[in-house]
């Protein structure tokens, strides 16, 4: 059951009690038709310019992908979510 965050405001380990370092980046699944995780994120650009998550389906190794804005791409990098891959 998730955490409110009233429940650890004043807590030292937040990173630890709200899991931080598990989240992952979410994508659409074309084939399970639902918002799914991804594994194996490699942040990717496109020819216009573009930024777009590749990865595949945790639950049927579909490939999904996401496309992002330059910031959000650049933050998932620096959080660990996705690879750089361009």
């Amino acid at each position: 059951m998730p955490r409110l965050w009233r429940e650890v405001r004043g807590s030292k380990d937040l990173v630890n009690k709200l899991n931080l370092r598990e989240v992952k980046m979410e994508g659409r699944c074309m084939k399970c038709k639902e918002n799914k995780k991804m594994k194996d994120v490699q942040m990717t650009q496109t020819a216009r310019g573009g930024f777009m998550a590749k990865g595949k389906c945790e639950a049927c190794g579909t490939g999904m992908c996401k496309i992002m804005s330059k910031d959000n791409a650049e933050a998932a990098i620096k959080s660990g979510e996705a690879k750089k891959a361009y």
